[in-house]
């Protein structure tokens, strides 16, 4: 019995009913490629192959090989992918653009969104960022390994995101998200190497159970974000999008996290656009920054292009263990617990002392263009900050 057919067989085939191998469309000569988060070698490309299948929707695929890809593979409705264990795909040197995305982009409005019911279940995702010159560009966006721009009822679960250029997941305009049970690992790390977000007009989201090590956020909702900044990216005046991607998220849960030395923590950043009904909790492990921010990017506000003191309604954070060491890095707000933008109701139970260098919380008046910050019922284990 083949190995792929064994694997089948051992999970279960009726589970598998309706699903097609991506080995049936592949030569039987195909050769695989190593999706290690340090031992990748490129094989064959199947990106042709898996886009016909793909195209339409409507799909059911059983990943049963460790594959390159040369494009980014467009996701449709009611498409669900299945990996076998170990087995998955790493972008070929030189793709500069993500992995997956869905088809149909909307930016704004949940009611426009196009394509919904998209699930992922396992799989290895290698983003190869050695190989990847630039972090993004205005035709394709951020290099990322999945990027979701308009989806209804997403989930991702069960699989391992490494080494993308900039974020693992970028999400803006999601119904119904949920990212589960996974594992980010950026490598070698530089700054817009995140793990996963739900950013402007995602509601009803929630990321839970994963194991993140990231040089920049490791999970985020960042409802404004730097996508107009020219200093973003690569340095170049090309922005991003063609239109505003930011706006209102709410409904937004961040739950049972560990961080592996990562940079830093949770995000929620808003500059104009309301943020609200946000929960973290069951946080662990250690970053180097703070483990929970809540921002409006006060270095720099002006960069954002709804430029506010920010609009965060409720917010609570539950159970936070980290321990955050601070290692010299420049321009930042340091604290465990980092608040500079304005807030309506931030309550935060069960934060533990900090075991490393930083403050328990640290707490800016107002951003750097001299605008004061509002804050309303802020309180850290019972106490007024």
């Amino acid at each position: 019995m083949s190995g792929s057919l064994l694997a089948m067989y051992k999970t279960g085939y009726n589970d598998l009913v309706g699903y097609v191998r991506i080995s049936e469309v592949l030569p039987y000569n195909f050769i695989e490629s190593s999706l290690g988060l340090n031992s990748v070698v490129i094989g064959d490309d199947a990106f042709s192959a898996i886009q016909a299948l793909l195209a339409g929707g409507n799909v059911k695929i059983y990943w049963d090989l460790a594959v390159s890809l040369s494009n980014t593979l467009r996701i449709e409705s009611n498409t669900e992918i299945k990996t076998l264990a170990g087995k998955g795909a790493v972008l070929r040197p030189g793709v500069n653009r993500p992995m997956f995305m869905n088809k149909n982009i909307k930016f704004r409005v949940n009611t426009n969104i196009i394509d919904q019911n998209i699930l992922f279940d396992g799989g290895i995702w290698n983003g190869n960022s050695a190989g990847q010159t630039v972090k993004g560009s205005h035709t394709h966006g951020p290099v990322t390994i999945f990027s979701w721009f308009g989806v209804k009822d997403l989930h991702l679960k069960n699989h391992k995101m490494y080494t993308p250029k900039t974020y693992a997941q970028m999400a803006i305009n999601i119904l119904n998200g949920v990212v589960e049970d996974f594992v980010v690992d950026v490598g070698t790390g530089a700054i817009n190497m995140d793990g996963v977000h739900f950013d402007g007009w995602c509601n009803h989201c929630r990321i839970s159970r994963g194991v993140l090590t990231t040089y920049d956020d490791g999970v985020g909702c960042n409802a404004d974000d730097l996508y107009y900044d020219p200093d973003y990216g690569n340095g170049s005046t090309t922005n991003f999008w063609t239109e505003d991607p930011c706006g209102p998220s709410s409904d937004i849960i961040f739950e049972d996290l560990y961080f592996v030395n990562s940079l830093f923590g949770v995000r929620v950043l808003s500059s104009k656009s309301r943020v609200d009904n946000i929960t973290i909790r069951n946080l662990s492990g250690n970053t180097r920054g703070y483990s929970v921010l809540i921002d409006n990017y006060w270095q720099k506000p002006q960069a954002i292009q709804n430029s506010g003191i920010g609009n965060i309604g409720s917010i609570t954070v539950d159970n936070n263990t980290v321990a955050v060491n601070y290692s010299g890095l420049a321009n930042l707000n340091e604290g465990k617990i980092s608040l500079s933008c304005s807030i309506e109701s931030l309550i935060m139970t069960n934060i533990t002392p900090n075991t490393g260098n930083a403050p328990l919380y640290a707490k800016k008046t107002g951003d750097n263009l001299g605008r004061s910050y509002v804050y309303g019922n802020v309180k850290l284990n019972g106490n007024p900050v």
